[in-house]
This record gives C-alpha cells, structure tokens and sequence, in this order.
C-alpha cells in the first residue's frame, strides 16, 4: 500500500491463542520478536488473549521492538498484558487509555517530535520508564487508573539534586 501521506494508520493484533494452556500470570504467552511499521504515521496496537473457544488465557503479550522513525501516535487497545521491551518508543503520543491490561512501556520523552510527549496509561497496573535525561517539562506521564509505576532508567545519583520535586 501507499504510504506517502502525513496520516497513514495501520492496525495490528497481537493475540495469544491457545487453548492447551493456562498460562502463569505474567509469563510471556505471545511474543512478537519485532514489529516494523515505517511509514504509518499512527499504529493501533490490539493486544488480546483469546483461546480457540474465545475464552480469556493468562499470560502477557510481548513486543520486542516497534521500529517506525515515522511513527508520531502509538494507540494501545485491548485486555491483554502488553510488555513492549528493547524498544523506546519516541512517538508524540503514546495512548493507552481504553486498554484495560497492564502495560509495560518506556517512553522516548525529548526524543519525541518536537521534544514533546504525552503518554497515557489505561486502567490496569501500567509501567511507564523514561531515561531521566529524556524527561523534561514537555513530557507528560499520566499512569491512568490502577496501581501505576514511573521508572526512571539510566538515572544520575540524585543526592545532590536541588529544586527537585516530589512525584505524587
């Protein structure tokens, strides 16, 4: 297809489908070992966990890496355990707000377009990391609702931090 627009969408399903195993919580159960969308300005990410009889498994669906420089919205979708991992993700906006599993995401923050990013968790017990060289007052980290956690990565000693704030 075509993808010479500024507004080029392309959807993709991650879903572990089996239905011999009920797998242990958080154990990865699909893993997808990369995905490449160049040229898709907007990527809406499914992650779903479905047996051949359409009952729910556990388990956590895993992406090993989205690699797309053109890349400027991530929309998160679905009900499964989503770890995105060996990837940082510098899309403007990173939304996950009607996904209803926990998400596991490390942001590019001023790597984004224009050093600016929004990144949205959904309802379950999401995991946001930032490099902290990469975090500044244009990155906005909102966990949604559940249990959420920022994880700082590759992070100074803060010991002699002035005029720090405290994250609540």
């Amino acid at each position: 297809s075509n993808t010479t627009g500024s507004s080029d969408t392309i959807n993709v399903t991650v879903n572990s489908k089996d239905s011999s195993a009920d797998f242990a919580a958080n154990t990865t159960s699909f893993l997808l070992d990369s995905l490449t969308t160049t040229g898709f300005e907007t990527v809406n990410l499914f992650s779903t966990q479905l047996d051949d009889k359409g009952s729910s498994v556990n388990g956590v669906n895993q992406v090993d890496g989205i690699t797309n420089a053109d890349l400027t919205t991530l929309n998160i979708m679905g009900d499964a355990n989503l770890k995105i991992t060996s990837s940082t993700i510098n899309a403007k906006t990173i939304d996950a707000a009607s996904f209803t599993g926990n998400l596991s995401v490390t942001a590019g923050g001023i790597n984004a377009s224009g050093g600016i990013q929004t990144v949205t968790g959904g309802t379950g017990d999401d995991t946001i990391s930032i490099a902290y060289a990469n975090l500044t007052n244009k990155v906005t980290l909102d966990g949604g609702d559940g249990t959420d956690t920022l994880g700082l990565v590759d992070h100074a000693d803060f010991s002699g931090t002035t005029n720090s704030k405290k994250l609540a």
